[in-house]
């Protein structure tokens, strides 16, 4: 049994890794395309669009991706295929219903707000049009990855769909007559996640099981509704954990502000891009081991991986703290003002990648509603955090308040895993604290 934990794991980890990085590196590439053809305040007008897009995004997938990962690998262990059926059933008709309420909810929001908003209509309208698209690609790629089909599940996402952005952005750009806004900027991306839905959607159909299209559908839609209210309040929480800066940027400062920060955020991610990692590959793993009691070679999973997620993390902080300044400069001009930001975010994004993966932990181990709690908290001292700080300190104030709040969950799941899960979530920090041997 070791010998094949081992082998999944080195074999999704430099799967997951090369398809992450390959992604990341796109994903910078569209960024700077997108940052150098739009400016700082178009692309603050842009960013401002996408970030009220995943937080409604939240309550079209609801909850269900997040409960798909933790149900149907146990009833894959449990060979209970028709219950893995149901569910994916089940949660193909929930999203359909709660995408077309999200959508008519941001139409609403856009026709009553109107001018007041720091975007045109016209791109908050693709924006909602994004939406469904959205929460189709997500829980596609949680299918997938419960399938332990890690580095499938990713490719659409993170190569095809900044491939498309790239170059539907470059064939905008250099169109005579046209001169790029942020609403060309939204019709690409809604093209590039519309390839990346359909490409998936192909790549699901060819990966599904033999054993799960031929069972007969079972339903538990009580249970699954019930973890997935839960699981819509993790997800819900932590998306606008991550989008309440700059919506709040938007309103309280302006444009600009909203897309120097935005670059800064992004840069960040670099910090805690390795746990990114991890939890896609140990994800699956979890509530497999949970359902079979095996809590000690899930712990030797956690070892494993988060030995590397930490000094990786450490690396890149110092990679960031270093070349700061150069990396934020490659995105355009002014955009190095970011820098202090950059810094404040990545030490909160250090926390979070020395942490290790445990809202996963517990949201996949049945502890949801704890979880949802927890962020529900932080993000009420998110949104006062940013209240207070931003009026006075602009994009440092809203670095703070996220690094903060990012800190503060994670160090509580932190302390609540080793109680309840009696599991080492990142023995390295552990060893720090004195918690481990």
């Amino acid at each position: 049994m070791r010998d094949s934990l081992n082998s999944y794991l080195t074999k999704a980890f430099s799967g997951t890794f090369v398809a992450y990085s390959a992604g990341v590196a796109l994903a910078f590439l569209a960024q700077m395309v997108l940052t150098r053809f739009l400016g700082a305040a178009s692309y603050g007008e842009y960013y401002f669009v996408l970030a009220w897009v995943m937080v409604l995004l939240v309550f079209a997938k609801s909850g269900a991706d997040n409960a798909l990962l933790r149900f149907v690998p146990a009833y894959i262990a449990r060979d209970e295929w028709g219950l893995a059926r149901g569910f994916v059933h089940w949660s193909l008709r929930r999203i359909l219903i709660t995408s077309a309420v999200s959508v008519a909810a941001l139409v609403s929001m856009v026709a009553l707000l109107g001018d007041s908003l720091a975007a045109d209509a016209a791109t908050f309208y693709i924006g909602a049009a994004i939406v469904p698209v959205l929460a189709y690609v997500y829980l596609r790629i949680a299918l997938l990855k419960s399938l332990k089909h890690v580095v499938l599940a990713l490719l659409p996402d993170s190569v095809l769909a900044p491939v498309v952005l790239i170059l539907v952005v470059m064939v905008l750009s250099f169109s005579d007559g046209v001169e790029l806004t942020a609403t060309h900027a939204m019709w690409a991306t809604f093209a590039a996640f519309a390839c990346s839905a359909f490409a998936g959607f192909v790549l699901l159909r060819r990966r599904l099981p033999g054993r799960m299209k031929r069972a007969a559908v079972q339903s538990r839609a009580t249970e699954w509704s019930l973890s997935s209210r839960s699981m819509l309040l993790i997800t819900g929480a932590h998306m606008l954990l991550n989008n309440t800066d700059a919506i709040m940027l938007g309103f309280l400062s302006d444009s600009v502000a909203v897309g120097v920060y935005a670059v800064a955020a992004k840069c960040s991610i670099l910090v805690f891009f390795p746990l990114i990692i991890a939890n896609v590959t140990i994800g699956p793993l979890i509530p497999f081991f949970h359902a079979t009691s095996d809590h000690a070679q899930l712990q030797s999973a956690l070892d494993r991986s988060m030995q590397l997620v930490s000094y990786a993390s450490l690396a890149a902080f110092a990679v960031l703290v270093l070349a700061g300044h150069q990396l934020l400069g490659l995105f355009g001009d002014g955009f190095d003002a970011g820098y202090a930001a950059l810094i404040i975010l990545s030490v909160g994004g250090l926390c979070n990648a020395l942490s290790g993966p445990v809202a996963n932990l517990l949201s996949l181990t049945g502890s949801e509603r704890l979880v949802s709690r927890i962020l529900v908290m932080t993000l009420g001292l998110n949104v006062i955090l940013n209240l207070l700080l931003i009026p006075v300190f602009d994009i440092l104030g809203a670095a703070v308040a996220t690094a903060v709040s990012m800190a503060a969950w994670n160090l509580v799941m932190y302390a609540k895993t080793r109680s309840m899960l009696g599991l080492e979530a990142n023995s390295l920090l552990g060893r720090m604290l004195g918690h481990a041997p």
